[in-house]
């Protein structure tokens, strides 16, 4: 898959998920302090680096596997990921994510991510429709 087929987070539906999988660079509070914008509001890391000011932080999903595992496994934690699993895992394997520890998934996000760009530790490997 080249980046060009790796779903951005420009698409035109509303209804997307947009996905980070990986190994995060910090401890637990840094890692709050690096996606909670209820608690930090503008000064949140994802918030800065994705060039939003809010996002819902009730519309997250986060999962912590406690240790390295395959990204195969990883998916099946992400809400919704039934429905584009197979994208999801094309994407994650054309941007070299193999394994993880984390996943974090937001919906209906508005920042702007780069699919391949880390964000603490963690890969931005797209944005996928997806229905309740």
């Amino acid at each position: 898959m080249s980046s060009e087929q790796i779903p951005s987070a420009s698409s035109e539906s509303t209804d997307r998920i947009h996905i980070w999988i990986g190994i995060p660079a910090g401890n637990d509070e840094q890692w709050q302090a690096y996606f909670d914008v209820e608690q930090y509001g503008e000064a949140c890391g994802l918030c800065r680096d994705t060039e939003t000011d809010w996002y819902d932080y009730d519309m997250t999903a986060g999962y912590n596997a406690g240790q390295s595992i395959a990204v195969e496994d990883i998916v099946l934690e992400i809400p919704y990921s039934e429905q584009f699993e197979a994208e999801l895992l094309s994407a994650c394997h054309s941007l070299g994510v193999h394994t993880a520890s984390y996943s974090m998934a937001i919906m209906d996000f508005h920042g702007t991510p780069v699919p391949g760009q880390t964000y603490f530790g963690l890969t931005f490997v797209g944005a996928f429709p997806y229905q309740d």
